[in-house]
């Protein structure tokens, strides 16, 4: 048997050393291949989760300018409906007002009602609406409780 040369011996052992080194470095690059893999399918998923949250917020800003639409709606016509009420009251008070001043009695002591309102003596109510004293004086105990 022939023996091996030192030098090939040594040559022999760095390129086995060199195969071990290439092989441990094809495991790595092998392994780094499939976390890469996985952190794209990772990644991937994420941007098909963030669409739908896009999707999702979008109908939903949708849904809100159609209810912000018909909140604005509803409030123009509530307002509407605020006005015509008011006119309604006005035109009831005024009516109210017009037959309490048809009515002879009424005209008197509504006359009288104003005339204590704005100070007036209870003679001078007396002689001015032609009523009683008894009559001024309820009338008069009527508008302190107010």
């Amino acid at each position: 048997m022939q023996s091996i040369s030192p030098t090939i011996l040594v040559l022999l052992v760095i390129s086995c050393l060199a195969i071990g080194l290439a092989i441990i470095a094809l495991l790595a690059i092998k392994t780094l291949n499939r976390k890469f893999v996985q952190s794209l399918e990772i990644i991937n998923g994420l941007h098909k989760h963030v669409q739908q949250k896009d999707e999702q917020l979008l109908q939903l800003d949708e849904r809100l300018s159609g209810l912000e639409l018909q909140n604005r709606a509803q409030a123009s016509k509530l307002s509407n409906y605020e006005q015509q009420l008011n006119i309604s009251l006005e035109r009831l008070e005024q009516k109210v007002h017009d037959v309490q001043m048809e009515d002879p009695t009424t005209k008197r002591y509504h006359k009288a009602s104003e005339l204590l309102e704005n100070g007036a003596s209870i003679e001078e109510v007396m002689e001015i609406c032609e009523i009683p004293r008894a009559e001024v004086d309820i009338l008069l105990g009527l508008l302190r409780k107010k």
